[in-house]
């Protein structure tokens, strides 16, 4: 794995986690709307949502703080058989990752991915994009600026 990332500024500011600039390249609006009190996000992590009412195209960004053991945790769950709607390993931007739903709509442009930021943390992107379009491209592209932000932060 390329070096952990930190990412503890975004834990109560996880709108922040995607460039603005990369947001509006993206057809996203900003600000997004945060997700730091509702019972996923008590139970999982905090998040953010983006979504065009226009295009019907929207991401949300969740860091993933229920997960102890970063991308082991959804290997454990795919094992067991809770994640078998689609499973692809991949890598974004030197970090592990992997496209994976318990149900696959990708078809109609759903696509999820989540990337391994440290041995103990993952954050997991959903998007919603154009109907019979990739969304799993569309999605791994937002998760490469999401790292660039996440780095520039230092």
């Amino acid at each position: 794995m390329a070096e952990p990332l930190d990412v503890t500024k975004f834990l109560t500011k996880p709108c922040s986690i995607v460039s603005v600039d990369y947001l509006k390249s993206a057809g996203l609006p900003n600000p997004g709307k945060p997700d730091l009190t509702g019972a996923i996000a008590e139970h999982v992590g905090p998040a953010c949502d983006w979504g065009n009412l226009d295009t019907g195209n929207g991401v949300r960004v969740g860091i993933l703080k229920g997960n102890k053991n970063g991308l082991d945790d959804l290997y454990t769950l795919h094992d067991q058989g809770t994640l078998n709607g689609y499973w692809m390993p991949d890598t974004v931007k030197g970090y592990p990752a992997v496209f994976n739903d318990s149900s696959d709509y990708r078809s109609h442009g759903e696509c999820t991915i989540a990337v391994g930021v440290s041995d103990t943390l993952a954050i997991g992107l959903f998007a919603q994009y154009k109907r019979g379009a990739d969304g799993c491209v569309w999605v791994k592209g937002i998760a490469g600026a999401m790292i660039d932000t996440i780095k520039a932060a230092g």
